[in-house]
């Protein structure tokens, strides 16, 4: 179980920096939001924790890996709409992460793709009525009609004041940057899945193919 901690310098610090950042045109986005991002950082702290000890793209280490396998590419991309926020149709819930609720509407997180919206006014006969796009999402915190997440290693903030206005009011580009470490799904089995190693220079890492690859050099 994790515990409550006060803020670390470090945070305290990047607080300070980006009061004046995030809303644009709007104004500051005071302290409201400072404190989300400090609750988003920490839990994306303990992913990036996780990521690291069952993953590795470092080909100095003493394992013999395969000539050839089936493993996982990378699909790049440098579509600038790929780091956009928009609302959609309904979507299933293929892997359903945290929740909140406000109001009459329930939000889910649908991990690296973005958030449902979900209208329980009957609770015994929920409706899902939209998607947030948001890619790589991976943790939500809510405050005053906002939704703060994540899109790739951006922070972004989303409002949702108006349910069939849902748009992004805020972004501060690169707050996560241990999310460009981004890594294949783990088959059901939990053996070690091989990959061919993100090259930044190709562009942002939208998705993953299964493919026969040569010598890999990153696995997890």
């Amino acid at each position: 179980m994790l515990h409550e901690t006060a803020p670390a310098d470090s945070d305290l610090i990047f607080m300070r920096k980006q009061r004046n950042h995030v809303l644009g045109n709007q104004g500051v986005l005071y302290y409201l939001s400072l404190t989300n991002i400090v609750i988003m950082k920490i839990n994306f702290r303990w992913l990036l924790l996780f990521a690291v000890i069952f993953s590795s793209c470092d080909p100095r280490r003493n394992v013999v890996l395969p000539q050839e396998t089936i493993g996982y590419v990378p699909i790049y991309s440098n579509n600038t709409t790929a780091k956009q926020i928009s609302a959609e149709l309904p979507r299933p819930t293929i892997k359903g992460g945290k929740m909140f609720t406000t109001g009459k509407f329930l939000f889910q997180v649908e991990p690296d793709s973005g958030i449902h919206i979900i209208n329980y006014t009957d609770p015994s006969h929920p409706q899902k009525i939209g998607f947030i796009r948001s890619f790589l999402c991976k943790e939500i915190s809510f405050k005053n009609g906002f939704i703060y997440t994540n899109n790739f290693s951006d922070l972004v903030v989303i409002d949702i004041s108006d349910i069939n206005h849902i748009h992004e009011i805020g972004r501060v580009e690169n707050v996560f940057p241990d999310l460009a470490l981004q890594y294949p799904p783990k088959d059901q089995n939990n053996t070690t899945v091989y990959f061919e190693c993100p090259d930044p220079s190709k562009g942002i890492i939208t998705g993953w193919k299964q493919q026969i690859i040569k010598n890999p050099k990153c696995w997890r």
